[in-house]
Order: structure tokens, then C-alpha cells, then sequence
């Protein structure tokens, strides 16, 4: 309504007002009037119904006004304005169609965006599943890895014949890694699934040091390496499960992989901070 009144009061200026001016007055204000008609052609040109009761209006006016003048050049004036008509409605096409082209883009963007957001939750939901069900199968598995290693080594104390022994010894290094292995797989799946969820307590670490004395102290002993636990009444703040994790990782890895010498666990502390070493 509102542009085609301001078509409507255009109109009236150029059909009724403008022809009783001078022909100096009717030319500047045909072409400021035009100018800013044309200025338009943008701004409502995302309006179909806007622009075709505010411009053409206007323009047919204008046209008319000018043909109607005592001059030899009305006519071509007249017709320019038509000619300006039509580029107006030209390049309100183009920008129209540019528009609707920008918001199907837009359009075709966010359902890309949300099918792309909805492939991301299958594919997390496939990664947690897959994780978990390493999780099941490493577990599931370390569970004979570790009874052969026990096997074997009941073998071992029972067999007197050298080569039994030998075979039977290099079988329960076996099961020690494929034991490792898994639980490291285990320990990773677990930590991927999202399933570990570090509980922050107070730990004694003498009291955890103990336990990987009574845990990995005979294992070090028997393959012939010297073993030193530090004994410091400290505690700290962790989750003893993880911690544990850790440091029995690390050890066994250590004796595992140490032919001579020996294995040693130091703690030191400066500050706040304790660090924990394994050393072979």
C-alpha cells in the first residue's frame, strides 16, 4: 500500500503538476524523480507486487508528461524514459532471480548441515558401539590368555625335562604379552568408548607400592633381576584405579623387556608435585 501511493502521488506530480512548469523544472525534476524511482530497483525487486504498482507507473508518467512537450527532442526524451522502463524491469529479474537462487542455496546448505549432523551422531554411536564390543571381546579373551600363562607355569615347577622347560617357558612369555596386548586394547576401547571416568581420591602410596611389590617382586626375582620398591609415607591425589593401571603397565613392560640388571621403582616429590619412575 505504501509504495503504491508513493507510485500514485508520482504519478499526479508528473501528469498534473509538472506540465505547468517551466521546461528547465520539468527536466531536473523528471530526472531526480527517475533517478530515485531507480534506486529502487533492488531494494524491491524481492517484491513482484511492489515494484509493479511503484515503478511502471511512474515511468508511463513521466513518458506521457514528456511526449506532450513543445520541444523536438520530447519524443526521444519519451521514449528514453520507456527504455528505462524496461532495463528497471530487466534488472529487477535478474536480482529477483539472483534472490531465489541465493535461498535455495541457503536452503540446500542447512539440509546438507543436518543430514551431515545427523551422519556424525550415526557414525559416533557406530565408533562407541564398535568400542565397546572391543572392549567385551579383549576382556573375553584375556580371561584363557591368562589362565595359560598360569597353566604353563604349573607346567613349568612340575617338568624336570630341560627342552619341556624351555618350550614351556617361552609359551608363558607368550601368554604374558598376548595378556598385555589385550588389556592394553582393552584399556584403549575402554578409554575411546568414553567408559573410564577418572574418581579423584586420596591414595597411599605406600600402600600402593606394596601391592606392586607382592604383584610383580616374585616375577622380577625369577627371571634373575634385582628388584627395589621405594618405601615413602605419601599420599596423593588420583583415581587409584587408573594409577595402578599405570604404574602395573609400566613395571611389567620393564621386566618383560629387561634380559640383565634390575628394575627399580623411585618416588620423589618437590612441592606439590610426586614423580613416580620406573627404572630397568
Amino acid at each position: 500500500l505504501q509504495h503504491c501511493t508513493g507510485g500514485a502521488l508520482l504519478s499526479v506530480l508528473a501528469v498534473f503538476i509538472m506540465p505547468l512548469q517551466d521546461l528547465y523544472i520539468q527536466m531536473v525534476g523528471a530526472m531526480v524523480v527517475l533517478i530515485l524511482v531507480g534506486s529502487t530497483v533492488f531494494s524491491l525487486s524481492g517484491r513482484w507486487v511492489d515494484t509493479l504498482v511503484f515503478a511502471p507507473p511512474v515511468y508511463i508518467s513521466f513518458s506521457w508528461m514528456l511526449a506532450h512537450q513543445p520541444h523536438p527532442y520530447a519524443t526521444g526524451v519519451s521514449m528514453m524514459v520507456l527504455a528505462l522502463l524496461v532495463l528497471h524491469l530487466l534488472y529487477a529479474i535478474n536480482h529477483h532471480k539472483s534472490i531465489g537462487e541465493g535461498f535455495e542455496v541457503a536452503r540446500r546448505s542447512a539440509l546438507m548441515a543436518r543430514e551431515l549432523q545427523f551422519k556424525n551422531i550415526e557414525f559416533q554411536e557406530v565408533a562407541s558401539a564398535r568400542s565397546r564390543l572391543l572392549a567385551t571381546v579383549s576382556h573375553d579373551l584375556r580371561q584363557p590368555a591368562h589362565a595359560i600363562g598360569l597353566l604353563s607355569e604349573r607346567a613349568l615347577a612340575d617338568s624336570t625335562e630341560p627342552a619341556v622347560k624351555d618350550t614351556l617357558r617361552d609359551l608363558n612369555e607368550l601368554s604374558q604379552a598376548l595378556s598385555a596386548s589385550l588389556t592394553t586394547l582393552m584399556d584403549l576401547t575402554r578409554l575411546d568408548a568414553g567408559l573410564v571416568q577418572p574418581r579423584m581420591a586420596p591414595v597411599s602410596l605406600a600402600q600402593l607400592l606394596m601391592q606392586v611389590d607382592a604383584e610383580f617382586g616374585d616375577s622380577a626375582r625369577a627371571k634373575g633381576l634385582s628388584w627395589q620398591v621405594a618405601r615413602v609415607p605419601l599420599w596423593v591425589q588420583s583415581d587409584p584405579v587408573l594409577l595402578h593401571g599405570v604404574l602395573g603397565n609400566l613395571v611389567s613392560n620393564a621386566i618383560k623387556y629387561t634380559r640383565r640388571g634390575g628394575v627399580e621403582i623411585r618416588v620423589s616429590h618437590q612441592g606439590d608435585t610426586v614423580k613416580i619412575e620406573v627404572c630397568d
